[in-house]
């Protein structure tokens, strides 16, 4: 089973790698496609992983849970790549699943350690919301519509994440702890080049796609890996 896992994570790279690709060289309807397939690929290793141990508990079939709603986000901002309005409609409902994701992945990080958490990680929840409102002040983000709200709510979520997986490493020490900690860094990072790739003013964006589709890829293995472990 653990192997089967393995495997499956790598596929799911592999296809975001692809995915990437394709979108340099403006291929959106292929790279939807591949793009589905990663995100697929990584909640069937999420579901191994969960197979392979003795005790499903809900922390962890909760990351399955967040991982399903990690999927629809994808999807529906692939959906927003391949349109061709200027239509917020398909972000706001990306970001509101990428949103509950995160929810679901701190109510199962915080289970883990019992609701036991250290306080003095919880200022990293600022992490994204203090570049994010230095970009709009000083005009190198620009947003649309409810576009910066939104941003702002998930970005605070996202780094809530982060430092309740910190916290549970502080507390809780292992491989797992640790794994998932450095699958919710990488997190960050794919969201901060995503927030450079929509909002930025930069004139050429399309080498973005790489740290984005890398960095989630291998955020999300590494919590399924984290059951793994």
């Amino acid at each position: 089973m653990d192997i089967m896992c393995y495997v499956l994570c790598g596929l799911s790279v592999f296809f975001g790698v692809i995915t990437a690709i394709l979108y340099c060289v403006n291929k959106k309807r292929e790279a939807f496609v591949t793009k589905m397939m990663a995100s697929s690929l990584f909640v069937v290793a999420g579901a191994v992983a969960l197979g392979s141990k003795i005790y499903n508990d809900i922390p962890n079939a909760l990351i399955i849970v967040a991982m399903m709603l990690s999927f629809w986000g994808d999807f529906f901002l692939a959906r927003k790549e391949m349109s061709k309005t200027t239509s917020t409609t398909n972000f706001a409902y990306g970001v509101y699943c990428f949103a509950l994701s995160q929810i679901v992945f701190i109510l199962s990080f915080l289970m883990m350690a019992d609701f036991e958490i250290c306080w003095y990680f919880l200022p990293l929840a600022l992490l994204s919301a203090i570049p994010l409102l230095i970009g709009k002040l000083t005009h190198m983000l620009t947003f649309k519509g409810n576009e910066l709200v939104l941003s702002l709510i998930y970005g605070t979520l996202l780094c809530l994440t982060l430092a309740i997986t910190a916290s549970n490493y502080y507390l809780l020490g292992g491989n797992s702890a640790l794994v998932a900690m450095i699958g919710a860094i990488v997190f960050v990072v794919s969201d901060f080049s995503l927030g450079l790739y929509y909002f930025s003013s930069f004139k050429s964006k399309k080498l973005f796609n790489y740290p984005i589709m890398l960095c989630y890829y291998l955020a999300e293995i590494l919590y399924a890996l984290s059951l793994v472990l």
